[in-house]
Formats: structure tokens, sequence, C-alpha cells
């Protein structure tokens, strides 16, 4: 198995996988391609926290993107093989990859091979192809960049008490983020803070060129009075409105009330994904 960086990767091989390779050029990332047989088998990239906010700022973490999931299960093995010896070689302290879920048996050599389950969702959308329309109910609030630090604090606050394992460690590390990531993030996303008689109580942050709501979140106080759905319905409008055709958001497979509330707004399942987790184990 042949492994490339991003700077000597063959161009025949690269622009095979160019689609693979636009998210971590946009984040500046560098990468490296794994290649069995002029077959590119999956991409690694190594960069710093808060990436994917599963550990302390600062730590050198990798995100790994399979391409060949219709390989053989040896290749793959071989690849696991490689790619964990490449991980502690460039002193990675931890590594991620999402999948299928029905890839069963990739899924069976990555656990075997010292990888672990860490996330379990559904990937839901909904076309937006009709009216939504929050009530009165809530007045939102646009962020400004001055203020997310406050946003953070409150979504660090509203969010607590999910299923989602991946979003309960990261909550850990949220009021750590540096402004640096603060002023990324603020590019990426729009921000809004729901009020209920000038009460904050809720917040929401979607992504107006991918279609995603990203996060959403009410009061522990103030659930159960539907405020999610109209900060939902609020969210869906606003999508609409910056021309998006479909909305798209992750749920774990445990939150029955959330998948509830998404099913009766119109979302419907697309997929289910598996996150895995390596970490460096000091021997």
């Amino acid at each position: 198995m042949i492994i490339y960086s991003s700077k000597e990767c063959p161009s025949n091989i690269t622009s095979k996988i160019s689609k693979y390779l636009r998210q971590f050029e946009l984040i500046g990332l560098p990468y490296w391609i794994f290649v069995e047989n002029s077959a590119p088998i999956a991409i690694i990239a190594i960069g710093k926290e808060p990436l994917q906010l599963l550990a302390p700022p600062g730590t050198l973490m990798a995100m790994i993107r399979l391409i060949g999931e219709g390989q053989e299960l040896d290749v793959l093995q071989r690849f696991v093989v490689e790619s964990l010896r490449f991980l502690v070689d460039n002193n990675v302290e931890y590594a991620v990859v999402t999948l299928s879920a029905d890839k069963s048996g990739f899924i069976s050599v990555l656990e075997n091979s010292g990888f672990d389950e860490l996330d379990d969702f559904y990937v839901m959308v909904c076309p937006l192809n009709k009216v939504f329309e929050p009530s009165s109910l809530l007045k939102f609030q646009e962020v400004d960049r001055g203020d997310m630090r406050y946003f953070i604090k409150l979504a660090h606050e509203f969010m607590q008490g999910s299923p989602d394992v991946t979003l309960t460690i990261a909550l850990q590390y949220f009021l750590e983020l540096p402004e640096s990531f603060i002023d990324f993030y603020y590019r990426l996303e729009k921000f809004y803070l729901a009020f209920k008689d000038d009460e904050p109580i809720g917040v929401l942050s979607i992504n107006p060129k991918t279609g995603a709501i990203s996060n959403i979140g009410v009061s522990s106080s103030q659930r159960g009075k539907g405020y999610g759905r109209q900060i939902m319905l609020f969210g869906l409008k606003k999508l609409g409105e910056y021309g998006c055709k479909m909305a798209q958001l992750r749920v774990h497979v445990n939150n029955k009330p959330a998948i509830h509330l998404y099913e009766s707004l119109g979302f419907t399942v697309k997929g289910r994904y598996k996150t895995l987790i390596w970490r460096c184990r000091e021997t």
C-alpha cells in the first residue's frame, strides 16, 4: 500500500477523489491518500482540536475518510494496519471515522483493531417545498460576532441532557473554543437566540450553504412546551429564505422525542451512520 501526501499524489488519483478532498482543503488541513494497486482506499487528514471537539483544544487528531468501502476485507485490513502505524508515527492522539451502519464487515475490522463505537446516528432530510411558519410564541434574534461567547455559553447550558454521546463530549470543551475557531465558525453558519418574554430560552445554528440544522437547544426549565418545534420551524423557514431546497440534520438513534418531532415536521431518515474512534494508548 502506497501513502501519498497531498503535495505528491499523482493528479490521476486526486482527480478521482476531488469531491472527498474538498472538505479538508476548505479548512486547510494536510492530508494523505492511501492507495492500493492504483485505487485510492482512504484519506487521512491531521489537525488540532477544536476540529471535532472530542478533546481539549490543541490535541492532535485525525479524520479518516474511507473511499473504498466496496473493497475486499483483506484490503481494508491492510489499510487499518498501515493507517494505525501512520497515526502513531505522527503522534496523533485520536482518530475518528464515520461510515454507513450497514458496512458491518469493515466496522468489525475497525473494532477488532482498537476502534470503539462513539456515535450511532441518523441523517434526516426534509424538502423545503412548503411554508414553514413559527407562531408568535417566541421572538428570534440573529447573533452578532461580538455576542458569540454569550451564544456559546447559552448553547452549553441549553444543549445538555442529550443521549448523543458526541454532543455530550463536545459540550465539555465548548466554552474553551479559541477566538480563531469562533471566527471560522461564525463565517460558516448563522446563529440565533430564541426569546420568551425577553428571556433567552433557546439556541439555533444553521448552515445556509448546506441546509444543515447544526445545533438546537432549549433551556431545561422550558422543555415540553412546544418551543423546540417553534425553533425548528424558524430554522426551516430561514433555510428556505436562503434558497436551500433541502434541510438536513443528524440525530442520535436513541433520541426518540427529537426523532418524533422531526418526523412530524416532514423529515425522513436518509441513512444510518456510525462514528468510531481510535485513541492512542500509551504502552
